[in-house]
């Protein structure tokens, strides 16, 4: 079980890394409407995946026994959380009317 949580957070900070690494060789070729649209799209996909596979492996070690890593990784996911709230929020206030829904 722990190991498919594991592979499941290696592969996602993977697919995350080279997402970030395309969007940065590709970036300047978007408009910045385009650009904003790609930012909001991969956040309202990998943060949610992120946090629940973090709540997964804060549940996991509380049920192994580790309050303490249990504890810190629910923290870390809290932050996690709070930053993907801040970068979709600011993503959609930027957006013009009527293309939020789109």
């Amino acid at each position: 079980m722990y190991n498919l949580i594991n592979v499941l957070i290696l592969v996602l900070l993977a697919v995350a890394v080279l997402v970030v690494l395309a969007a940065a060789t590709l970036g300047g070729r978007l408009s910045a409407e385009a650009r904003r649209r790609v930012e909001l799209g991969l956040a309202l996909v990998f943060f949610p995946i992120g946090v629940a596979l973090l709540i997964w492996r804060a549940a996991g070690l509380m049920e192994a026994g580790d309050k303490a890593a249990a504890l810190g990784a629910a923290v870390f996911t809290l932050f996690i959380a709070w930053a993907g709230v801040r970068m979709i929020w600011t993503r959609r206030k930027r957006l013009p009317e009527g293309s939020a829904a789109s």
